[in-house]
């Protein structure tokens, strides 16, 4: 009959071996069949002598059960294991009248001891099929996320390009229509426009290279600006986006400098440079201004140096106050890599299950105690199963993976709830007394998962170790006491093979699957950003790059010319502030009206992003009849910021008088208010 057994055992090796899954499934359907079988035939075997102690069948239900959780569901798994382990204890029954124990407690323990690794291994199978099941949804997700961030980044670029570059050559084309310096700065423009560069996902630059893009930036701005550096480590590599976009950032904070602070203003640029992080400090002596005021047309400073706010580790810090100037930092940290998944995400343990688990192995253990006192539980022997329940507890809830280095001080409650136990019970100088070896050895097991091999091993010897010196001290022949123990080390083997084999796999596993959803993100990244470039280099080519060529190449531009470099420039302009109002219908409408001279003045504070499609369409009827009734004066459309109870105003100022509009957040149709001025 062993050999109904062993065979499938050798079977499941070899399938493990050639990794069949198929011929896996098949073996392991029939080792728990199998085990009935030779459940069954016992009876027929047996000579009728009464057994002297517990048959040796009755000790691996629970190994049969861990086959059957390889091919079949949960609930049919508990079942078998119920199953099984009631056929096995009814055999147990046929002991000598002194060995004998109770049918129910004896249950309780087998049940409860074999329920900690069947449950383990259905947890484990249950976490392979979700990571399967997730990770095509995951790779998915992570694509549409990374397109649609990068999308989101590309534009940033582009808008900071058409802000720095293309804004200003129009503006100076419309001041400065002669000047050579304007011709030179068209051409700058266009070729900023032509290698505006992607969205670079995970590239990396040097810091050699990163200081050479910050000097290079700011030489462009200002060439007289002294730059200096401050270098910890130059074999460090930071990230291609942020190093950009703190170039880009500084660039445009000491054009503001030079713009904005005044006759004489200095401006000094610090760039300091750490093993893992790099900081930007442009400064000036100039006029400075009130943060707290910013106008909302200022895209400068929440698009061009603001850029690096919107990369993962970077910080932009604006500091200045009226006569103080100003100060820019840029700063940008090497995020922290997420520590690696522990085992206990995937064998389930810290999960209600877990805990149910484990409550029903110290309910076992009880009865286990019972069975071996031969009486009601004393107060040594109850307390010893609190210590135990404790340490199972301990051993469960630690944190970290492996667990923490503190779980290593619940390693000596076990030998010493051990000798509790022992001494403080009456003796029956039989070996069922020693107890506490197999109520500590899944426990230990556990520590064991968690990544404290040496520990689990260490706590068990000792409680072993204080068995055989309660033994010698009984009188009781140590050595076949010792080798009667053998058996409560077979779960820490188990654990060990179990945690030497799979942890590492497991660690490997989470990082491939890391590894394939980076490299979605990746290629959803690149496509995106490619896609969104082209998309806003062929609007730049139908609407700019005409204007923009014939500024670089005509000595002299006509006044229909500098009228139509006003014109797009304001166009533009509406694109970086006017957000939602920045659509081609109100474009062509807000385009006839400034033909006919008036100005338009579009702000967005995003209070209408998310807002209603009737509360919407009453906006953008609201501005398109005051864009066609406005002939000469000033139009003026504000977006709030979200949470105000007025949505939006519209405000047109003519010769005749004052119209206002106020859009409420909560209304269906615009309510408009009329007066004259």
């Amino acid at each position: 009959m062993s050999g109904i057994l062993v065979m499938p055992a050798v079977l499941l090796f070899w399938c493990a071996q050639t990794r069949s899954v198929v011929a896996l499934r098949r073996v392991a359907m029939l080792v728990p069949a199998l085990f009935l079988i030779v459940a069954l035939l016992w009876p027929v075997a047996w000579n009728g002598t009464p057994l002297p102690g517990s048959l040796w069948l009755s000790f691996v239900p629970g190994l049969a059960a861990m086959s059957a959780a390889l091919a079949w569901r949960a609930s049919f798994t508990i079942m078998y294991l119920l199953v099984a382990t009631g056929a096995a204890q009814l055999l147990n029954q046929n002991r000598n009248p002194t060995a004998n124990f109770a049918f129910g407690l004896e249950m309780v323990y087998s049940f409860g001891f074999s329920l900690v690794f069947v449950a383990m291994v259905l947890e484990g199978l249950r976490t392979a099929r979700m990571l399967d099941r997730t990770r095509i949804a995951t790779l998915d997700q992570e694509a549409v996320t990374a397109a649609a961030e990068t999308r989101a980044a590309q534009r940033r670029i582009h808008d900071t390009v058409v802000h720095d570059w293309v804004i200003a050559t129009l503006l100076a084309a419309v001041k400065l229509p002669h000047s050579e310096r304007t011709r030179a700065e068209a051409r700058s423009t266009l070729a900023k426009m032509d290698a505006m560069p992607l969205v670079s996902s995970d590239a990396a630059v040097t810091a050699d290279d990163m200081i050479t893009s910050l000097r290079r930036a700011i030489a462009e701005i200002a060439p007289e600006i002294e730059v200096e550096v401050v270098s910890a480590s130059k074999g460090s590599a930071f990230d291609a986006d942020a190093v950009r976009a703190a170039a880009v950032g500084a660039a445009e904070a000491a054009r503001n400098s030079l713009r904005h602070g005044g006759t004489g203003v200095r401006c000094t640029v610090n760039i300091v440079v750490g093993t893992h992080d790099f900081q930007v400090a442009v400064a000036d002596d100039g006029h400075g201004f009130d943060t707290s005021g910013t106008a909302p047309d200022r895209f400068g400073i929440r698009g061009s140096v603001g850029q690096l706010d919107h990369i993962d580790g970077g910080v932009v810090a604006v500091e200045s106050a009226p006569g103080a100037g100003t100060r820019v930092r840029l700063a940008w940290r090497k995020p922290v890599v997420t520590a690696r998944p522990g085992i206990r995400q995937f064998i389930g343990i810290q999960t209600r299950t877990a805990i149910l688990v484990a409550g029903i192995y110290l309910v076992g253990i009880a009865a286990l105690a019972l069975m071996s006192t031969h009486a009601a539980l004393g107060m040594p022997t109850a307390t010893a199963l609190l210590i135990y329940g404790a340490m199972a507890g301990w051993f469960v809830m630690a944190p970290g993976d492996p667990a923490s280095r503190w779980v290593r001080i619940g390693v000596a409650f076990g030998p010493a709830a051990t000798a509790l136990a022992l001494w403080g019970s009456a003796s029956l100088h039989t070996p069922e007394q020693l107890w506490p070896a197999s109520a500590t050895a899944a426990i230990y097991a556990l520590l064991i998962l968690r990544g404290r091999p040496a520990a689990g091993w260490c706590g068990q010897v000792g409680v072993v170790a204080v068995c055989t010196a309660w033994a010698a001290n009984r009188g009781i022949d140590a050595v076949p006491l010792v080798l009667s123990r053998l058996a409560d080390f077979a779960p820490l083997v188990g654990a060990t093979a179990f945690a030497r084999i799979v942890r590492p796999r497991l660690h490997i596993i989470v990082e491939l699957r890391a590894e394939s959803v980076r490299l979605a993100r990746r290629e959803a990244a690149a496509r995106a950003a490619t896609t969104e470039r082209l998309h806003r280099l062929q609007s730049f080519d139908l609407i700019a790059r005409p204007l923009l060529t014939d500024i670089a190449h005509s000595a002299v531009l006509s006044e229909a010319t500098r009228w139509e470099c006003g014109l797009l420039e304001a166009r533009l302009r509406d694109e970086l502030r006017g957000g939602i109002l920045s659509t081609p219908t109100l474009a062509q409408a807000i385009d006839l009206a400034r033909r006919r001279g008036v100005e338009v003045l579009l702000y967005d504070d995003h209070g209408a992003d998310n807002c209603p499609t009737d509360i919407r369409v009453a906006l953008f009827e609201t501005v398109t009849a005051e864009l066609a009734d406005t002939e000469a004066g000033q139009l003026i459309v504000r977006i709030g910021p979200p949470g105000r109870n007025v949505l939006a105003t519209v405000v047109a100022r003519t010769p005749t008088g004052t119209r206002r509009h106020t859009i409420a957040a909560t209304d269906s149709v615009a309510t408009a208010a009329t007066g004259s001025g």
